[in-house]
C-alpha cells in the first residue's frame, strides 16, 4: 500500500512541475507588445492635440496613467499586462479626444447662437 502511495505522490509532483513549466512557458511566450504601446502613446498624443487636458480632464488623465502603468509593465517584461494596459489606455485616450472634440463644437455652437442672437437683435433696431 506504502508503494502506490507513493507512486501517486510522485505523479502528482510531476504533474504539478508539468503544469508550472507550461504556465512559465505561455508567460514567456507573450511578445513584448511594442507597437500597441506606440499606437496608445499616438493616440494620447492626439488627444492632447485635440484639447482633451483642458475639455476631458479626467479622461485624458486616465490614459495618461493607463499609457505610464504600460510603459513600467513593459519595462518589468509584464508583456500580457502591458498589452492590456495600453490596450485601456488607448481607449480612454479615444474617449477624452471624442469628449473634447464635442465640447469645442459646443461651445463653438453656443458662440454662433450668440452672433445670431446679436444680429437678429440689430436687426430689429433699425
Amino acid at each position: 500500500m506504502k508503494a502506490t502511495h507513493t507512486s501517486i505522490g510522485l505523479r502528482s509532483r510531476w504533474l504539478t512541475a508539468a503544469l508550472a513549466v507550461s504556465v512559465l512557458a505561455a508567460c514567456a511566450s507573450t511578445p513584448p507588445p511594442r507597437e500597441r504601446l506606440m499606437l496608445a502613446q499616438a493616440s494620447v498624443e492626439a488627444a492632447a492635440s485635440a484639447g482633451a487636458p483642458q475639455f476631458a480632464p479626467a479622461e485624458f488623465e486616465r490614459a495618461r496613467t493607463k499609457l505610464e502603468a504600460a510603459k513600467v509593465a513593459m519595462a518589468r517584461s509584464e508583456f500580457g499586462k502591458a498589452h492590456v494596459m495600453a490596450e485601456q489606455a488607448d481607449a480612454d485616450a479615444l474617449v477624452a479626444r471624442h469628449k473634447a472634440g464635442a465640447e469645442r463644437a459646443r461651445q463653438a455652437t453656443e458662440e454662433v447662437n450668440a452672433g445670431l442672437k446679436a444680429l437678429r437683435e440689430q436687426s430689429m433696431r433699425r
